[in-house]
């Protein structure tokens, strides 16, 4: 009854709980229980990591932000005098030099 994995996992559990408690034996329903308990800690230990890391996004949204508009007037000061082919010849040499670079470290 049930499928190989099921299976795996009730043998696997029972060696471990037998070994972990001096040599009792846990019957199905009890592992099948232990099962259940273990996969809702980790659902909702899971669910609390992603609240938690969508909280920090939350807060530090306002400040990515103002980061990135900073570093779009930063760039708008470094070629304000540049023309578009000026810009676009800027950008090719750029990625000719990030080229070189990866190329040096063997990406």
């Amino acid at each position: 009854e049930g499928n190989i994995i099921d299976i795996n996992i009730h043998d696997y559990l029972a060696r471990v709980l037998f070994k972990l408690n001096s040599g009792r034996v846990f019957s199905k329903q009890e592992i099948e229980e232990i099962l259940k308990l273990s996969y809702r800690a980790s659902y909702y230990g899971n669910m609390f990591k992603r609240e938690t890391a969508l909280e920090n996004y939350r807060k530090a949204k306002n400040i990515i932000e103002e980061g990135n508009r900073l570093q779009s007037e930063f760039l708008e000061v470094l070629v304000k005098d540049f023309s578009d082919s000026d810009k676009e010849l800027l950008r090719k040499y750029m990625d000719k030099m990030c080229n070189n670079i990866r190329s040096y470290y063997g990406n």
